[in-house]
């Protein structure tokens, strides 16, 4: 027994066929822009450069900044001092002989020398030897070498896994070459997201303190996780600059 079609049947069975059509050639449409873009996120280079021209600093010593950073040194009070002193605050002598002369005895021993130092984070510099990028930005250089931690998470030999972790480690310091300036302080609740599919992780880090400055970081990338925070730390001693990274950077590999 054969059917027969209607008109109606028919046409509507040309446009489910249509939207069919339509819809595939839609998707092949978004897959092949999607595969475009990736191409073109691939065959970009990374930035070598900074953002922004900074100005010369060849104008501006630094030292004339630094000497201004020492900490004064607390004077050590001699017994003469000590003497004045008690001369000075005591209006007699005389009924009081005991306990000035235990005192004195005290006294002298009770002043100690400080340390010249003084911590640069506390300090305003010149806004010519900033960098035109935020704290949190420069902490995001971190994943130039990410793809140390894409191997680490594949090897399946325990040393070659920590092999590429402290090259991941060590390379972070690849970006200091060169790089006098330090980057701005970033302001208390400051974020910032990178997304780079082409390397494959999302980068988020926020300012969680102001003072002292503590910035936290999570990187989630291709089979690990990376977060942390960090606390750095800079003090001048007159002829020597101490760099203290505190905070704890964790790396997870998920394999």
């Amino acid at each position: 027994m054969q059917t027969s079609m209607s008109s109606v049947d028919r046409k509507q069975y040309e446009a489910l066929r249509l939207s069919a059509v339509h819809s595939a050639h839609r998707k092949k449409i978004a897959a092949f822009l999607e595969a475009k873009d990736r191409e073109q996120e691939a065959s970009r280079e990374h930035r070598d450069t900074l953002p922004a021209l900074m100005v010369n600093r060849k104008d501006i010593s630094l030292w004339t900044i630094l000497k201004s950073c020492i900490g004064k040194r607390q004077r050590i009070y001699s017994l003469l001092d000590s003497i004045l002193f008690i001369l000075e605050t005591l209006p007699s002598l005389s009924a009081m002989a005991p306990p000035c002369l235990s005192y004195l005895f005290f006294f002298p021993c009770s002043c100690h020398d400080h340390h010249i130092v003084k911590d640069l984070s506390k300090i305003s510099f010149p806004v010519i030897l900033n960098e035109p990028i935020s704290m949190i930005q420069r902490l995001c250089e971190y994943m130039e070498y990410s793809f140390l931690l894409e191997r680490a998470a594949k090897a399946d030999n325990p040393v070659d896994r920590i092999e590429f972790v402290c090259g991941f480690v060590t390379s972070a310091l690849s970006s200091n070459w060169m790089r006098p300036g330090k980057p701005f302080n970033a302001l208390l609740g400051e974020t910032y997201e990178l997304i780079r599919s082409d390397m494959g992780f999302k980068f988020l880090g926020e300012q969680v303190s102001h003072h002292p400055p503590v910035t936290a970081l999570h990187v989630e990338g291709t089979g690990y996780e990376f977060h942390g925070s960090i606390a750095p730390g800079l003090s001048f001693w007159g002829k020597s600059v101490d760099v203290t990274p505190k905070g704890s950077l964790i790396i997870d590999l998920q394999k």
